[in-house]
């Protein structure tokens, strides 16, 4: 909804003009009739939803577009009218993910031209921002994030010495997937069956939707290690990694240190967490690798490796054997030739 700011002004002039004997039939009446008369509207605004992850090979679907009002001198409401008279304003929708472009395109934003001294509600009536300076600019809706992957992938990991080594890819896991909500169980149940336990975390944090508090990169930590002790507590017995990603976004060096301390010493961290988001047992994790996905790809290999080096070491620990590359026991059992002696 637009308001002017010289609402109350007009408003009261029309009170005093009321009130005059002259006239027989209210002005504010007239007024109603005359549609030159306009200094409020109430418009439907979408921003763009966010793009799909590809299925196959994971992904990242683009951001959707922003809606983004923009102070214009010398317009009128009933200039915004003419030109969007459904009163329906949409960004685009993000890019989806695909073979050939694992990061999907952003959608584009939409700006829209609106008067110059404009208050600007939502639909509860609260305040969202103000445009009082020509060219001033106010986001009034904010595009979606792109849905990475939505149901459960299994993928191989192919190493230069053509070790192989299969990976769940499971969607994130919201509060309450313990008790099946979300996709729940569905996917807790893959943990089960790893060797390894990958937790990947935004350093930004995390919020499903505006009706869940958002949790910061630590929370979002405490409330992973709460899940799966819920679901089943020996899960927290497994080894396990944990990366933080987006080390690319601003402030991202300044959070982590300002984690870094708690995310090391987990058992002392949990112990300031309320009791319904606390563990009573916290993960045990034997690395934790801060990287970027999406400007540096050495950090991919570096998870790739570290995963690696961890589940041999723990083959060892739990069988004491010598892990043996599939390269190397192709080497010894390829045919020979006579050997002259």
């Amino acid at each position: 909804m637009f308001c002017f700011h010289k609402k109350f002004l007009i408003q009261k002039i029309v009170r005093q003009y009321s009130s005059s004997k002259n006239y027989v039939k209210p002005l504010r009446n007239y007024l109603k009739q005359n549609s030159r008369f306009l200094d409020s509207l109430r418009i439907h605004v979408k921003a763009g939803n966010g793009g799909f992850g590809f299925p196959r090979y994971g992904g990242e679907g683009g951001k959707g577009g922003d809606v983004c009002f923009v102070a214009t001198e010398g317009m009128t409401l009933k200039d915004f009218l003419k030109k969007f008279p459904q009163k329906k304003i949409r960004a685009e929708m993000g890019g989806n993910s695909h073979s050939r472009r694992i990061l999907g395109q952003s959608g584009e934003d939409k700006k829209v031209n609106v008067p110059t001294g404009i208050t600007v509600y939502d639909d509860k009536n609260l305040l969202i921002g103000e445009l009082n300076e020509p060219d001033s600019e106010l986001i009034v809706g904010k595009g979606g994030d792109g849905v990475t992957t939505i149901r459960p992938n299994i993928g191989i990991m192919t190493y230069d010495d053509l070790r192989q080594i299969s990976m769940a890819d499971l969607p994130g896991l919201i509060e309450g997937a313990h008790c099946n909500i979300g996709m729940g169980h569905r996917f807790l149940r893959h943990v089960e069956r790893t060797k390894l336990l990958l937790l990947v975390v935004d350093i930004n944090g995390f919020q499903l939707n505006p009706k869940h508090k958002f949790r910061s990169c630590l929370d979002t930590v405490v409330l992973l290690n709460k899940e799966l002790e819920l679901y089943k507590e020996e899960l927290l017995d497994k080894p396990a990694m944990l990366v933080i990603n987006k080390m690319d976004t601003d402030g991202a060096k300044e959070k982590y240190l300002e984690i870094e301390n708690q995310l090391e010493h987990l058992d002392d961290t949990i112990l300031s967490y309320p009791d319904e988001i606390k563990p009573s047992k916290a993960i045990k994790f034997d690395k934790i690798l801060k990287i970027s996905a999406k400007d540096q790809p050495d950090d991919v290999q570096k998870v790739k490796s570290t995963a690696r080096e961890l589940l041999d070491i723990n083959e060892e620990l739990n069988n004491n054997i010598e892990y043996k590359s599939l390269k190397t026991i192709k080497e010894q059992l390829r045919e020979r030739g006579p050997v002259l002696v």
